[in-house]
């Protein structure tokens, strides 16, 4: 006892279900601040690609909202709450549509035609984004059920990778087909598409990561 100072594991006690289920309601639904943030990020990010900035990314990876109707959908899906999961599919359904609008229409205006090296970064998911996803999920599923661990939540903003790639998705659609090459050097035709396509995919790939896995953590935890 004197070595180990009455060490012992502390397992923390579990959210209510009853409390977790209204703290997901109210994170399904498109609120005026949902948007706000929303935007914001998409802008933050946006320029953060434009300007081959890795720092002002993860900025806007933090005010970013997104991940929250993603783990609405995959709680929904674990209580089989039909109303819950069509509600939290569709803000993110909005948000996806705004975040590539957003930075569609910000790339328009600036003229962007170069792609750099932060926007090619994310044109081509694997398996590595795939595992951070998933592991993401799990540390932010598991910190929603515990009280004491809501202020992790940050890190797992930062570590998924959501609104970046819409955004590269926007600049993509924004472009011509003529569009300079990575790193300026000389022009390749029809690069957008890929561009656009890529990082749709990647949003895809970590959209469906962080539900299955969220689910998974929901449903070991018997909610």
């Amino acid at each position: 006892n004197n070595l180990s100072g009455e060490w012992q594991i502390n397992l923390e006690s579990r959210i209510p279900r009853k409390e977790l289920y209204q703290a997901r309601i109210a994170s399904s639904k498109p609120s005026l601040g949902f948007f706000v943030l929303l935007l914001c990020a998409a802008v933050i990010a946006t320029l953060g690609l434009i300007a081959n900035s890795t720092a002002v990314v993860i900025g806007a990876m933090i005010v970013a909202p997104l991940m929250d109707p993603i783990l609405s959908l995959a709680f929904a899906l674990s209580i089989s709450n039909n109303k819950l999961a069509k509600r939290s599919l569709l803000t993110v359904v909005i948000g996806v549509i705004t975040v590539v609008a957003t930075s569609a229409l910000l790339a328009s205006l600036l003229d962007v035609s170069e792609v750099n090296r932060e926007m090619t970064s994310r044109t081509a998911p694997n398996l590595i984004d795939l595992g951070v996803a998933v592991a993401a999920a799990v540390a932010g599923s598991f910190s929603m059920t515990r009280e004491r661990l809501s202020n992790s939540l940050a890190g797992v903003a930062i570590a998924v990778a959501l609104v970046p790639p819409l955004c590269v998705c926007g600049i993509g659609l924004s472009m011509g087909n003529e569009v300079v090459a990575v790193f300026g050097r000389g022009t390749v035709a029809g690069i957008t598409n890929q561009i656009s396509e890529g990082s749709f995919l990647l949003f895809l790939a970590n959209l469906i990561g962080i539900t299955v896995a969220s689910l998974f953590v929901f449903l070991v935890q018997r909610y």
